[in-house]
C-alpha cells in the first residue's frame, strides 16, 4: 500500500505519516511510525529485486527492466520519506559502497571480492 500511496504525483512528502496496524490500538507517538519506517526498509532491500548480495553487504543489481519501472527511484524516495520522519535509512549496503556513494575514502585494497554475487565480475575483481 505505500508503494501504492507514494506513486501518486500528489502524495505529501512532507506531512507525518499517521500510523496504525490492523488490530493493534496503539495511538502513534512515534512507535507505529518507526516499526512501519522499519518494515518498509526491510522490504525495500528485499521485494523491489534491485539490490543483490548478502545483508549487510547489498550492491545495486544491474536490472534494465528495474530501471525502466522505476524502482530505483522508487527505491529512493522511501527511504527519504522514512529518513524524513525519523525512520532508519537502509542499513544493509556494503560498507565500501556506501562510502564510495557518500564521497568518502574507501581503502578498497581491504575489499573483499567475494561479495560481490556475479561470478564474471567476481572473476575480474580477482585478476
Amino acid at each position: 500500500s505505500a508503494k501504492d500511496s507514494v506513486s501518486n504525483s500528489n502524495f505529501p512528502w512532507t506531512k507525518i505519516p499517521l500510523v496504525t496496524f490492523v488490530g493493534e490500538e496503539a495511538i502513534d507517538c512515534g512507535g507505529p511510525r518507526r516499526e512501519f519506517f522499519r518494515i518498509l526498509m526491510m522490504e525495500v532491500q528485499s521485494s523491489l529485486g534491485i539490490f543483490e548480495g548478502q545483508p549487510g553487504n547489498l550492491f545495486f543489481t544491474y536490472d534494465q527492466m528495474a530501471l525502466e519501472e522505476h524502482k530505483y527511484e522508487l527505491a529512493g524516495k522511501l527511504i527519504a520519506w522514512s529518513v524524513a520522519h525519523g525512520g532508519p535509512g537502509l542499513k544493509s549496503l556494503d560498507p565500501c559502497l556506501y562510502q564510495l556513494m557518500c564521497t568518502q575514502e574507501c581503502h578498497l585494497v581491504d575489499f573483499d571480492w567475494r561479495l560481490i554475487p556475479d561470478a564474471d565480475i567476481q572473476d575480474k575483481l580477482q585478476k
